[in-house]
């Protein structure tokens, strides 16, 4: 007696959501740069959490004195998070004209 052989197609694959994470910084401690700052980890919180395909990697936000990577500790664990693929996609305001912008990890 032969042995009948069934193929069974695999179902389709599920899209992959991408891990997202933001980076906010404000360049002073004034109150008013501190509402900025608050309200940058406001905005992409909530850019991030609507998009279905995103999945949430959270905010990374500095407040610091100069524009030196040293003086960001949260830049650098973003920085070292990305390399570790904790997060895949990372976005940050850039200027007025071009208000956010987005960037795949090369590491």
């Amino acid at each position: 007696m032969g042995r009948k052989i069934t193929k069974i197609e695999s179902a389709a694959q599920m899209p992959t959501r991408q891990r997202v994470a933001a980076y906010a910084r404000v360049s002073c401690g004034k109150d008013g740069m501190l509402h900025s700052l608050a309200a940058q980890v406001s905005f992409y919180s909530n850019l991030i959490q609507s998009k279905p395909e995103w999945e949430y990697a959270g905010v990374y936000a500095d407040e610091a004195e100069t524009g030196t990577k040293s003086s960001r500790p949260e830049f650098q664990r973003l920085i070292a998070d990305c390399r570790a693929r904790a997060a895949v996609r990372r976005i940050s305001l850039r200027t007025k004209s071009n208000p956010v912008s987005s960037r795949r990890s090369t590491a």
